[in-house]
């Protein structure tokens, strides 16, 4: 018998594979199964380019976890984040679409983190009127799309298209109705070994910023703030250094923005990732930053059964990928 086809979201981290799988066609975003696998031996660097082997067994047992026979029939999404992945928002002299390709790759060049001839990238351009435009430029580094490609065609899948992690997340921002027109987002995605920091301006991501630090650095404050959940309530934790600092780096990137567009105001941050377990980190996030913050709901962006055990707070951006694919 044929395997039926599912919508796949894979999100390929430093530290941990994370799959998630949607029924296809219409109708509600039904979850099937969800996958959580550590990479083994020492994560991965955010600098380096990933280990296509590692990562193709890494995803397999992913997709044993969910429950999930592997086949080129799924329609799979692929997710790059970190520090292979580069956003920017470029205010450019308006042209036709044909002629913005050259203009763009030179404009957002004098700024990638990596040389744009090792890079694949692609734009968007928003519309509006006047006699600049405004164009989103996400570059990757093609080393890491060729890894990543590699370690899926090895798990026995077939990609369809490898996504900017941020975006993916906008597309949970959406289905669990945080985002829409006048409302601006900031998301804090605390991963393994960095923070990526995005800013949604409606539906659209407008800027995206990657801080080093994330669970590595914030596991004292992690472990601390498990312990007191056993405490009395009211009990003191001291969220120390690391927390104050990431607070600090995600005001500079607000501010940053800011200051090129005077009439930002933030409604809400939204937090998720493999360290954003603790309330108190969440709190905290708030009330250093002066903006609401709240822990992003992931399970309300799809139907799952409670039987199906689901580590919500990781599973943001697969649950993204995975809904590019689903048919409006």
């Amino acid at each position: 018998m044929r395997p039926r086809q599912l919508l796949l979201g894979i999100d390929l981290g430093s530290a941990a594979v994370k799959v998630v799988a949607l029924e296809s066609g219409h109708g509600p975003r039904r979850l099937v199964g969800a996958g959580w696998t550590p990479l083994p031996g020492q994560p991965g660097s955010e600098t380096e380019r990933p280990d296509s082997e590692q990562l193709a067994g890494a995803v397999s047992r992913a997709l044993e976890q969910a429950g999930v026979e592997a086949s080129p029939r799924h329609r799979t999404v692929v997710g790059i984040g970190g520090t292979g992945l580069a956003l920017r928002l470029l205010s450019l002299p308006r042209l036709a679409e044909a002629e913005a390709r050259e203009a763009v790759k030179w404009e957002a060049a004098q700024s990638l983190p990596f040389p744009v001839e090792e890079a694949v990238f692609d734009f968007h351009l928003f519309p509006g009127a006047g006699e600049q435009m405004e164009v989103l430029f996400v570059a990757a580094r093609a080393a890491w799309v060729e890894a990543v490609t590699a370690a899926v065609l090895k798990a026995g899948l077939e990609p369809g298209a490898v996504d900017a992690a941020p975006l993916a997340l906008g597309r949970t921002l959406q289905a669990v109705g945080w985002t829409g027109a006048g409302r601006m987002v900031a998301t804090i995605d605390l991963g393994h070994a960095v923070t990526e920091v995005g800013l949604f301006r409606g539906d659209d991501l407008v800027f995206g910023r990657v801080i080093p630090g994330g669970r590595q650095a914030l596991s004292p404050v992690l472990t601390q703030a498990a312990a007191a959940a056993e405490e009395p309530p009211g009990a003191y934790v001291d969220l120390m250094d690391p927390v104050r600092e990431l607070a600090h780096e995600v005001q500079r990137s607000l501010d940053y923005y800011r200051a090129q567009h005077q009439w930002l105001e933030v409604d809400q941050l939204a937090v998720t990732g493999c360290g954003a377990g603790a309330p108190e980190l969440v709190q905290f996030l708030g009330e250093a930053t002066g903006i609401p913050a709240r822990l992003l709901p992931v399970a309300k962006a799809v139907t799952a059964s409670s039987s199906i055990p689901v580590p919500w707070d990781e599973l943001g951006v697969a649950v993204g990928l995975a809904l590019r694919e689903v048919a409006p």
